[in-house]
């Protein structure tokens, strides 16, 4: 009895998954066509990244509110950079990706500097970054971006959606830090129990 509560424990999301799958693939004859497929990676592809790099916070025993206004923020400084100031499109990127690590290292200061719950903290981080998203973009769109930059997000590689390939590229890079890392064990101990860890 005992096995089986375990399995169920350790795969009842793949199994969940698996269930979903097959009532889709009956419902709609389609679904399990390699084009569906693929436009099902892409259309998860963006939300896969982010629940990917949550993966780690919560692993830890965190929480993070913010995520979802900081890539709203961080998308369109680069965007913004690139139409508005004229930015090369990898230095826009960086660029990007450093205010997002920025924002990120303020929630880690606001928790264990400030004292911090982490809801409370990211929450705050959460509403600076959407209204900073708000101020910068004055409520409207950035558009004209240039197509080395649209790649990124339209294009494809043998077939592949170039978002799908950056989604299986970060999966990989996070599972190796977790599995293959001394770093990835202490994010496990920590999640355990910090008294613990130590």
């Amino acid at each position: 009895m005992r096995g089986w509560r375990d399995f169920l424990g350790r795969w009842s999301g793949v199994l969940v998954l698996l269930a979903l799958w097959l009532a889709l693939t009956l419902m709609t004859p389609r679904f399990l066509t390699p084009s569906n497929l693929l436009n099902v990676a892409l259309q998860s592809s963006i939300l896969a990244v982010v629940a990917l790099g949550m993966t780690l916070t919560i692993i830890s025993g965190g929480i993070d509110l913010s995520v979802g206004s900081v890539v709203a923020f961080t998308g369109a400084l680069t965007a913004g950079l690139i139409v508005r100031n004229g930015w090369p499109v990898g230095g826009a990127i960086l660029a990007g990706l450093a205010t997002g690590l920025a924002l990120g290292l303020l929630n880690g200061a606001l928790v264990i500097y400030g004292r911090l719950v982490p809801f409370i903290a990211t929450l705050s981080t959460m509403a600076v970054a959407r209204g900073l998203t708000l101020v910068y973009t004055r409520g409207y769109p950035i558009s004209g971006l240039p197509e080395a930059f649209t790649f990124l997000g339209t294009g494809e590689v043998f077939g592949i959606p170039v978002p799908v390939l950056i989604m299986l590229m970060v999966a990989g890079g996070i599972s190796g830090f977790l599995n293959r890392t001394p770093w990835g064990l202490h994010l496990y101990a920590i999640g355990g129990g910090e008294d613990l860890a130590w």
